[in-house]
């Protein structure tokens, strides 16, 4: 059954390809394709590992956190980043360990580690209170900060969020990769695992697979393998629906409905437990509505904040 299941997603991924528009953006080869020019960077260590981080907006606008998604790194954000900070919000986003430029370590990474190194962020920050907005991984790891510390968390919005139990649907699917799969597993097997967050057809299945591929050739790519099959794990088991009613940030849930790694059921879940939640479904995007229709995305941002 499982074999079935392979050969229709390889000929999903290649309907993708095929369907790609000419006009496609090509996706950054490397992290440092990405222009980040309206944005300063620097490091910051917290819990001992060093974060790379990026700030954008006035210094005394209100304070905005990104969260990024599992496998990609903060250049997910890179068109959300700068329409907050030219609206006037203060807006920070980093490299979560595993990920990206900032450190590769060799121990288990769990979602609870990433919560407290948010925590850590705010902290070196010297922000007391921030909207917090979280993507997939990085939505799971915001909503366990508004569960954890609720008074310091303003605002809340989850896109595609993870933060439920995931193991009846992605376990099987991830199980067939290995610790070194960071490494070892091969290009359309990565391929595959993204194009099940959007539409088969939709032209961003080939770019996002192209710069989830460009992860790959950090040069501590080897040093993330264990890290990312841990926090994986951990996210497929999580489970924070016993937390929800603690959560008093007027919270915004957005989803794509062709959204197949967290599907919408999940921010339907997520929404009917946070009070005062309000929860919008988009029916033709799926789970990257930054990189799929950031100025929607934006739009409805700029909109809960204000």
């Amino acid at each position: 059954m499982f074999r079935l299941l392979l050969v229709a997603l390889v000929l999903t991924s290649l309907s993708a390809t095929a369907h790609a528009a000419d006009g496609d953006a090509p996706a950054p080869r490397t992290f440092d394709e990405v222009d980040y020019s309206f944005a300063s960077e620097r490091d910051i260590f917290v819990g001992g590992l060093r974060l790379r981080l990026l700030e954008a907006g006035p210094a005394d606008g209100e304070r905005v956190l990104l969260l990024h998604c599992f496998g990609l790194s903060s250049q997910v954000w890179r068109e959300v980043m700068p329409a907050l900070a030219k609206a006037g919000y203060r807006v920070v986003t980093y490299d979560a360990p595993g990920h990206g430029k900032s450190d590769k370590p060799v121990i288990p990474l769990r979602l609870k580690h990433l919560k407290n190194i948010a925590h850590g962020v705010l902290d070196e920050l010297g922000w007391r209170e921030a909207t917090l907005i979280g993507s997939s991984m990085g939505g799971a790891t915001a909503l366990w900060v508004a569960i954890d510390d609720p008074k310091r968390v303003s605002r809340l919005v989850l896109v595609d969020a993870a933060g439920l139990d995931l193991r009846a649907w992605f376990g099987p699917a991830w199980g067939t990769i290995d610790g070194t799969h960071a490494t070892t597993a091969p290009d359309w097997m990565w391929g595959i695992i993204y194009d099940l967050a959007v539409q088969a057809s939709h032209p961003l299945s080939t770019r996002v697979r192209a710069e989830l591929i460009s992860t790959r050739g950090d040069p501590q790519a080897a040093r993330a393998a264990h890290s990312f099959k841990t926090i994986v794990d951990d996210l497929l088991r999580t489970n924070l629906s016993a937390g929800l009613p603690r959560v008093t940030a007027r919270t915004l849930v957005v989803t794509g409905a062709h959204d197949r790694l967290v599907r919408p059921a999940h921010a339907e879940a997520l929404a009917a437990g946070i009070a005062g939640a309000r929860l919008i479904v988009w029916d033709d995007l799926g789970h990257l509505p930054q990189l799929e229709d950031p100025a929607r995305l934006n739009a409805a941002i700029l909109e809960h904040l204000r």
